[in-house]
């Protein structure tokens, strides 16, 4: 039986081209990410999505960029793979009626980021949680596909909290960088 290679794909990374706190030009990216065996990215961008032309002008047979957003909504932020356009709302359930129009993907990103750290996360709007990841669930079930639990910026006890969330939910754990900096891809 022939070896299956892994497809490893960066879910979620940040250029300059639409992220004002991303330092990474595309070419940059484009070769480290190449370099570390990665099969294509996905831009997340903050405030546009890369059209498919700037989307072709990077892949190759071999590497794929994809044309992706990540979105604040009212339960943390949002990646959206394969929208056709920039979303205008900042609800998830608008969102995730968007998504299902275009044939697209969300994937909840760092769900616990800052949770341990401040009374400013969204989980804690109303209070304290006796449990986070119950929370978490009534408000994504349905909503997400995947749940990053892995990413770059979260502690080890918040990327915890996240794998137990795509146990709770059922969906597909991934893990992303979060890149800001080529360092991270």
């Amino acid at each position: 039986m022939a070896r299956v290679s892994p497809f490893r794909v960066d879910l979620h990374v940040h250029t300059r081209q639409g992220s004002l706190d991303s330092t990474i030009e595309p070419a940059q990216m484009v070769e480290h990410a190449r370099v570390r065996g990665l099969a294509g990215v996905a831009i997340t961008e903050h405030f546009r999505l890369w059209s498919t032309d700037e989307a072709a002008r990077w892949s190759t047979l071999e590497f794929r960029v994809y044309p992706a957003a990540e979105v604040v909504t009212e339960i943390g932020h949002v990646l959206a793979v394969g929208l056709d356009r920039f979303p205008r709302t900042r609800c998830i359930d608008e969102l995730a009626e968007q998504a299902r129009i275009d044939g697209a993907a969300l994937v909840l990103a760092h769900p616990f980021r800052a949770y341990f750290d401040t009374s400013h996360h969204w989980l804690l709007r109303d209070g304290p949680v006796a449990d986070p990841v119950a929370a978490a669930a009534r408000q994504s079930t349905g909503l997400v596909s995947a749940i990053e639990v892995l990413n770059n910026g979260c502690t080890a006890g918040e990327n915890r909290l996240a794998s137990e969330l795509a146990a709770a939910i059922n969906v597909v754990p991934v893990a992303s960088s979060d890149a800001h900096t080529i360092d991270h891809v």
